[in-house]
């Protein structure tokens, strides 16, 4: 289990477009009321959502999920919303286990933190959202239900015994930009959900800027750091020219087109400076995973995760525990 979020960064976009607009809990219930039913959303008090600063993804997934964890109520009682967005470009065959996973951490934290109101009451809500935007819509299941293995003639008889625990999924690979301007969203929230979403894949996103100009010059009037987040996005992920972007943001005034400038000089700077180590760490990780499929056969695909997404000091580390002789792929990377 991880710590809590961080901010926008150069070598995660997904991570810090997500957590600096979504990490505001009127961002965050803008999408929320986006993707509950009016049913479960008129039980639950979206306008007071109190952030947790915790995260409950495992360690070597982090660089592939991002969550979001707020406090509020359910009819009154105590409830949480849990927010997490898959950076894959393809889905995640067991999201439903991790998911579950996730929630009892939620729920071992709130016992462990408000001792004298749990247990005896119950556990409380949870209501669990992922926001996926990768390359090809979701296919994999939201019930827990749907990945435990029976056969199909005992289906029947252990019905009862299968647990059921779903989540909400927001697949952002299927919602056109017409959908999206017509959800509830903040101005902010929307261009969020548009860059992650349906913008990523424009060979020129500022076609699709323009469309929602009104919300872009809102954000420049209310909440001018965004766009600092919103150009380091686009300018990361996206295949449009610094020069065009500048372009567009000069349209919202001469302090958003200073914005978008000063971005693009960073980004060209710190290009430069981490090209040459970023290279040589994932040279390091690739060399281990040949060296342990050589030995041990091909590696399961979270063992490769957690490998291309170490740092350096672990790969050192596993390295020369591999070199020592380790009789097995999790004596190597424990």
């Amino acid at each position: 289990m991880t710590s809590g979020g961080s901010g926008e960064s150069a070598h995660q976009p997904h991570d810090g477009l997500f957590r600096r607009v979504f990490g505001d809990p009127k961002h965050a219930g803008s999408e929320l009321r986006s993707v509950l039913s009016a049913e479960v959303a008129a039980h639950i008090d979206l306008e007071h959502l109190e952030p947790v600063a915790a995260s409950f993804v495992d360690d070597y997934l982090s660089q592939v999920h991002s969550d979001l964890l707020f406090r509020t109520t359910f009819d009154g009682d105590d409830a949480y919303l849990y927010f997490l967005i898959e950076h894959q470009s393809s889905p995640d065959d067991l999201m439903a286990f991790r998911m579950l996973r996730y929630q009892v951490r939620i729920w071992e934290r709130h016992l462990k933190t408000e001792p004298t109101t749990s247990g005896k009451t119950g556990l409380p809500m949870i209501v669990p959202v992922v926001l996926y935007q990768g390359h090809r819509r979701w296919t994999a299941p939201t019930d827990i239900a749907d990945i435990i293995k029976v056969s199909d003639h005992a289906a029947t008889a252990f019905a009862d015994l299968l647990p059921h625990v779903r989540y909400i999924l927001d697949d952002l690979t299927v919602v056109d930009e017409a959908a999206m301007r017509a959800r509830p969203l903040t101005p902010a929230a929307r261009i969020a959900a548009l860059l992650l979403g349906p913008a990523s894949k424009d060979a020129d996103v500022t076609t699709t800027l323009r469309a929602s100009l009104d919300d872009w010059q809102t954000v420049a009037d209310t909440e001018p750091a965004l766009l600092v987040v919103f150009f380091t996005y686009l300018l990361i992920v996206g295949e449009t020219q610094a020069d065009d972007i500048t372009h567009f943001a000069a349209q919202l005034g001469q302090e958003a087109k200073e914005a978008a400038v000063t971005t693009a000089q960073r980004l060209r700077q710190e290009g430069i400076e981490q090209g040459i180590s970023q290279g040589i760490s994932l040279g390091q990780s690739q060399l281990l995973v040949a060296m342990l499929e050589a030995r041990f056969g091909e590696l399961d695909n979270d063992t490769r995760l957690r490998i291309e997404h170490a740092t350096a000091s672990q790969i050192a580390d596993w390295s020369t525990r591999f070199a020592r002789g380790a009789n097995s792929i999790s004596a190597v990377v424990d």
